[in-house]
């Protein structure tokens, strides 16, 4: 019998031991002739890690304009070398004194906060400065921040052209909203940008559609006329797509489109064959998307100033923070073995491991550490504390003809759990917050409460039971 719980608890402590060094000290490997780190880092929120600003200020570039001899602006794709003296030319700012209104200011900071809204960024703020019209932008740190910053600032016009005359067919007061999508084919994946139309624009996309189309060409007899080589030859009505002042593509429609819906692709002709690239312009998709979708800017707008800001939190005040947090660890430590003599020796190895397992459960669920994350990490330890000093307390009295070991831990557990039904409630409405401050809260206390309930039952009861026998007086 005793041999059984000798080796129980030499399995128990060896497993603490691996998950304490896991956690405090990490597992490294060579690579490259470099020991690196496998075990997962911390993810730290704005409060703690560093932020990307970035200001986004009213663009004061030119542009040259193309007049016609009425004084007509005309479109600059269709001036050529050959033509450009029939035109007058003006270097004019892309932005005019007429669009730099607070109004306009404030329309664009709206604009841009949905369009970061809906990447689902884990935090952000943003704000105007009402006098410059500049924008600034905070996020923390993200691989695809780059991507997605420059195409929340990008102007987002959309026009569809007659490829002939000019006019514009259809425009961002048109668009509904817009999507990505992907096709998996044998070999290849292609991405698609979906723009749908408002009930308007659908009526005018299923007009232009049935209108520009490629037609077989015809003699006043109404016979095909054919080339040299005998052949049918076709004539086409085109139109221009454009996006931010770029010609995307010329093209007819093939069919009519009734739904409402232009599908356009966005990879290369053939798609793409890896997850990297795939990843990519499913990404690019989603910033074009997340453009057209919330309505062009009043102005355009470009950089100013991207740079990454340390927080002072994360320079000054985290690591008194860590230091002072082991000076308290160490002080419950010297406690637990004062208080409880050889119960307590174990119970600091069981107090380590509570700590180590929590951080690598904080780390591996993709938690964000926040000012309000680290009021819970240290809640839930305090709370582990104050469970086991009471437990092994009941350990000193206990009447062994009234209640068994066992029995009084199970009690003992439950109680305990029944004291976090609370935070479970919180748990449970706080992670339908997107504020990063709030779900991480949420967050961290659900992993503080799941491996509360997991290391009480597999560890912290295990051991101390098997260990009892060394208690007795």
């Amino acid at each position: 019998m005793k041999v059984n719980k000798i080796l129980k608890l030499m399995i128990i402590i060896l497993v603490l031991a691996i998950i304490i060094m896991v956690s405090f000290v990490g597992i490294f490997i060579q690579n490259k002739n470099i020991l690196a780190n496998i075990v997962k880092d911390y993810k730290f929120g704005m409060d703690f890690g560093e932020q990307q600003e970035t200001v986004l200020s009213p663009s004061t570039a030119t542009v040259t304009n193309y007049y016609d001899k009425d004084g007509k602006l005309v479109d600059s794709s269709t001036v050529t070398d050959s033509n450009k003296s029939d035109y007058t030319s003006k270097d004019e700012p892309v932005n005019s004194a007429a669009v730099l209104t607070l109004d306009n200011y404030k329309k664009a900071e709206e604009i841009i906060n949905k369009r970061l809204e809906n990447f689902q960024l884990s935090e952000y703020t943003i704000s105007l400065d009402e006098a410059t019209g500049n924008i600034i932008i905070k996020t923390s740190e993200d691989d695809d921040i780059n991507t997605i910053i420059s195409g929340v600032y990008s102007q987002g016009e959309f026009l569809i052209k007659d490829a002939t005359t000019g006019d514009v067919l259809l425009n961002n007061s048109d668009i509904k909203n817009a999507t990505v999508s992907y096709v998996n084919g044998s070999s290849s994946t292609s991405v698609y940008l979906n723009i749908q139309m408002n009930k308007e624009g659908t009526q005018k996309l299923e007009q232009i559609s049935q209108e520009y189309v490629q037609t077989t060409k015809t003699d006043e007899n109404g016979q095909p006329v054919l080339d040299s080589n005998g052949e049918q030859t076709t004539d086409s009505k085109n139109v221009q797509l454009y996006i931010d002042g770029t010609l995307v593509t010329t093209t007819y429609f093939g069919q009519t489109i009734s739904n409402g819906t232009l599908q356009l692709s966005i990879t290369p002709s053939g798609g793409v064959t890896t997850q990297s690239d795939l990843q990519q312009y499913l990404l690019s998709g989603d910033v074009q998307a997340k453009e057209l979708s919330y309505g062009n800017l009043p102005l355009i707008y470009s950089v100013n100033q991207s740079v990454m800001v340390s927080s002072d939190v994360f320079e000054n005040i985290l690591p008194i923070a860590i230091i002072v947090s082991i000076i308290i660890l160490t002080l419950m430590l010297i406690y637990l073995v004062i208080r409880h003599k050889e119960r307590g020796i174990i119970s600091t190895v069981l107090l380590v491991g509570f700590v180590a397992l929590l951080l690598l459960a904080i780390r591996y669920g993709n938690v964000y550490i926040t000012v309000g994350s680290t009021f819970v990490i240290a809640f839930i330890t305090i709370f582990y504390f104050v469970f086991l000093d009471r437990l092994l307390t009941k350990f000193k009295t206990l009447n062994a003809k009234e209640v068994t070991p066992k029995s009084m831990v199970n009690k003992t557990i439950l109680k305990s759990l029944f004291i976090l039904i609370p935070m479970a409630i919180i748990v449970g409405v706080s992670i339908f917050f997107t504020n990063i401050g709030i779900n991480g809260f949420g967050t961290t206390l659900f992993w503080g409460i799941a491996v509360f309930i997991v290391y009480v039952y597999v560890f912290t009861k295990t051991l101390l039971l098997n260990f009892e026998y060394l208690f007795e007086e």
